[in-house]
């Protein structure tokens, strides 16, 4: 059974994105880190203006950060509209098309760092991995059914999941394959997706799907999803299913799903979702 777990959520007001050893925002389109204890969490009782600030907007290709990422190793990694950023505290380093050819494409809408500590780099015409220090890209022509790729996430065998303009696929040991869905989501976009062990849930342009063991599922207005697609979605500590739409916050129930009142005043456009280590 899924049961309710708070989580904060962010709507579409901006971006906040929290890194293993600083905060990180894109405000009005400009990076800014706030130094933050790496063996605490920032104090919620603080305003941002009692943070010391540093911010950078030369140094980035573009100045609209779409993602962030920090790997293992301590680099924090941004995806902008012209090129993939390393930042080491010191320095960034930029890869785009004017500096290297070996992105799939230009725009970087995602990151994600596997259990292999490989880096896994979303972008407007394929996905790039990068692997000791090497690029590799796949597009079209290697299997993929549609050349933007919107986020990526690791099944439980290893394998990476891959959501696209035009579907799912799945790369297994350098190949990549086109996986089934219900035929409502033919030629539909894939926007997200987020594993829980066996399952795979979608937030597709045509709903939200549930593909497990035993076969895919579409979620409509039956269960009390709204018409307009799921934007995001966030599977909690304690196992429950978050989706954010344009119409709320739904959390998944034996029953189907229940919006949650936000007491916002307004309806909320929800554009992520986080749960913090206290889970919260």
């Amino acid at each position: 059974m899924l049961r309710y777990a708070p989580v904060r959520f962010l709507s579409d007001n901006g971006q906040v994105f929290t890194g293993r050893l600083k905060l990180l925002s894109v405000l009005a389109g400009t990076l800014v880190l706030a130094a933050a204890s790496p063996a605490s969490a920032l104090d919620p009782e603080l305003q941002m203006t009692q943070y010391s600030h540093r911010m950078w907007q030369e140094e980035l290709p573009q100045n609209s950060v779409l993602t962030v990422l920090q790997s293992t190793d301590g680099y924090i990694w941004f995806g902008t509209y012209e090129g993939l950023v390393r930042f080491d505290g010191i320095r960034f380093v930029v890869f785009d098309a004017r500096s290297t050819g070996d992105l799939a494409g230009g725009t970087v809408s995602h990151l994600f760092e596997d259990s292999g500590g490989r880096l896994w780099i979303s972008t407007d015409h394929g996905l790039t991995v990068l692997e000791d220090g090497r690029f590799r890209s796949f597009t079209e022509a290697d299997g993929l059914p549609g050349g933007f790729v919107n986020a990526t996430a690791e099944a439980a065998d290893g394998s990476l999941w891959i959501a696209t303009s035009n579907g799912l696929s799945r790369h297994r040991d350098g190949v990549i394959t086109a996986v089934d869905l219900p035929a409502e989501c033919a030629g539909r976009a894939v926007r997200t997706l987020t594993v829980a062990g066996d399952v795979l849930w979608l937030a597709s342009d045509a709903g939200l799907v549930e593909l497990s063991p035993t076969g895919a599922r579409l979620f409509a207005a039956d269960d009390n999803l709204p018409t307009t697609p799921p934007q995001v979605l966030l599977m909690a500590a304690d196992g429950s299913l978050l989706v954010g739409t344009d119409n709320g916050l739904f959390r998944g129930s034996a029953l189907g799903f229940v919006k949650i009142n936000l007491d916002l005043g307004r309806v909320p456009h929800i554009r992520a979702l986080f749960q913090d280590r206290d889970n919260v």
